[in-house]
Formats: C-alpha cells, sequence, structure tokens
C-alpha cells in the first residue's frame, strides 16, 4: 500500500511555498518487514507542474530510504522506505520544490516541524 502525499502550492505566502498535506502532522509510517512506498503527487494549484526529487534536510542513516524517483511526466515521486526495526526509527525532514510555468517553488526547512512548509516521514 502507497503511503500517498498530495502536494500543491500555499499560495497565502510570499512567495508561494509548496504545501505537502500531511493532515497538520508527519508522515508516519509503521513497522513493516517489506518496504513500503511512499509516493507524492502533485493536485490542484500544482498539478501543471513537475516534482523535483527531494532533498534532505535532516539524512536518515543508510538503508532506510531508497532512492527518490520522479515519474517521466514529472506529477508523481515515489520513494521506498524500509522501516523493519529501531534502528529504522525516528523522523527526518526533507525539502521538496517543483517547477510551474518556469517558476521554481519549494518548501521551506527552517520553520519549526509540525508547519506543512516543513515535511517530515516519521518511522515508528
Amino acid at each position: 500500500m502507497d503511503h500517498m502525499l498530495s502536494v500543491s502550492l500555499d499560495k497565502s505566502t510570499t512567495p508561494w511555498l509548496v504545501d505537502i498535506d500531511q493532515n497538520g502532522n508527519a508522515n508516519q509510517v509503521g513497522r513493516s518487514p517489506q518496504p513500503q512506498t511512499l509516493a507524492w503527487e502533485l493536485t490542484g494549484n500544482a498539478a501543471g507542474g513537475d516534482l523535483l526529487p527531494l532533498q534532505w534536510v535532516e539524512p536518515p542513516p543508510e538503508g532506510i530510504f531508497g532512492p527518490p524517483e520522479v515519474a517521466a511526466n514529472g506529477q508523481r515521486m515515489t520513494m521506498t522506505d524500509l522501516n523493519d526495526g529501531r534502528d529504522s526509527a525516528g523522523t527526518w525532514i526533507y525539502s521538496l520544490s517543483l517547477t510551474l510555468d518556469g517558476q521554481e517553488y519549494s518548501t521551506q526547512g527552517t520553520i519549526p516541524t509540525g508547519t506543512t512548509t516543513n515535511p517530515s516521514i516519521k518511522n515508528n
């Protein structure tokens, strides 16, 4: 099962920011012996854009996450998460960017954790 995250633009800020719908919380991933798929998909006012691969603000240890893979059409990105034990538990903040109409937009990695513009993945 994919962990789906909708990506749009927050136009209430200047400059506009990439907004990842995490329901006010980190994207939580439970433990599993098998890799799970995280998927980001452009929606709403960002649907015509192109995703760029995510960048880690707080990098995780090697072996937990696979490389981010952006689909050929730029509308969707996937990444595997091997949360199979205590060594893979933790919270990691990332930055995500997209281009739309020749302009690049990004999340803002300096805002305190818990805001929609400071996305994170939490392996429980």
